[in-house]
């Protein structure tokens, strides 16, 4: 049976977990939930636009989107999606971006939303986990490796 599984890494699995978790963390969506996603998610751009802030006003414009069809502090994840695209095409593997943000994410959930972090680090590492396992080659069995925190 093969270990590897596709869903488990890359820009999906990440916009994924995103919206699982702030369905999961917020049942109830107030006023001030809705503000503090969305400067989580305006920290996590600002974090893979490099200052550009022509890139960086797609995801304002999203996020203006997505509240006037009543779903404000739903991750921005088409703009996600896209930078994270130009990311991945410019030559940083999909891998190795996924677990980045989901890391970056750890820490803006620590800044905006401490006490779901638990409730996050449970859900991203069922959905996400950093225990990955892989090879280079396809006939030979993969190696264990841990990225992250040891």
């Amino acid at each position: 049976m093969n270990a590897y599984q596709p869903q488990s890494y890359g820009i999906e699995a990440y916009l994924d977990l995103l919206q699982k978790w702030v369905e999961s963390a917020f049942l109830v969506s107030t006023a001030e939930n809705r503000l503090d996603l969305n400067a989580t998610w305006l920290l996590l751009a600002s974090s893979i636009c490099g200052g550009d802030q022509q890139r960086l006003a797609l995801f304002g414009a999203e996020i203006g989107k997505l509240a006037l069809t009543g779903r404000g502090g739903d991750p921005p994840t088409h703009a996600f999606r896209r930078r994270l695209s130009e990311l991945v095409a410019a030559g940083i593997q999909e891998g190795f971006l996924s677990i980045a943000m989901r890391d970056a994410t750890t820490q803006a959930i620590s800044l905006n939303h401490s006490s779901l972090l638990d409730q996050w680090a449970q859900l991203a590492e069922a959905m996400m986990p950093t225990n990955m396992r892989f090879s280079d080659r396809g006939d030979t069995p993969p190696s264990h490796v841990v990225y992250g925190p040891a």
